[in-house]
Order: structure tokens, then C-alpha cells, then sequence
């Protein structure tokens, strides 16, 4: 695949966001991420995402979806549950 341009620019590292950067990523030389908040760590809660504390559902082609772009974006390594693991 051959790339579009030198830079990306994403605004927002949310699941939207790192889903975008990954989509993004061989169709340019650089793929940058802009976010306001300072980023955890370790998995926890963003004051900048207050949605983050709701319960979330992500529907089977969603999951897959993210999946392909992100092998570790959903299940134990992203801090939800998954029945992969049992």
C-alpha cells in the first residue's frame, strides 16, 4: 500500500481516535495523536472522557472490527471483560 501523505494528525486518544490512528497507519509516514489529557500509566479512568465510567457494550462486528486494527484494543488487555480468556 502506498502512502496518501507524510502526516496524520488525530485529535482525541479515545477508542475512536486509536481506532483512526490505526486505520491511518501504512497509508502515511507519520501518524500523530493529539490529546488534551495527560494519559494513565496503567488502565484508569480520564477526567477528560466522564463517559468512560458509564457502562460500555461493543457489539461482536465492532469488536472484530477493532480487533483487526488493534490486536489488543478489547478483552483483558483493554481492561473489559471477554470470554476469550476463560
Amino acid at each position: 500500500m502506498s502512502t496518501m501523505a507524510k502526516r496524520a494528525l488525530v485529535i482525541g486518544a479515545g477508542m475512536g481516535g486509536l481506532a483512526a490512528a490505526a486505520a491511518l497507519v501504512g497509508r502515511f509516514d507519520e501518524v500523530v495523536v493529539l490529546e488534551r489529557d495527560s494519559l494513565p500509566d496503567r488502565l484508569d479512568h480520564r477526567a477528560g472522557a466522564p463517559q468512560g465510567r458509564h457502562v460500555q457494550a461493543l457489539l461482536t462486528a465492532g469488536q472484530q472490527a477493532l480487533e483487526a486494527l488493534l490486536p489488543v484494543a478489547t478483552g483483558r488487555a483493554a481492561g473489559a471483560w471477554s470470554d476469550r480468556g476463560r
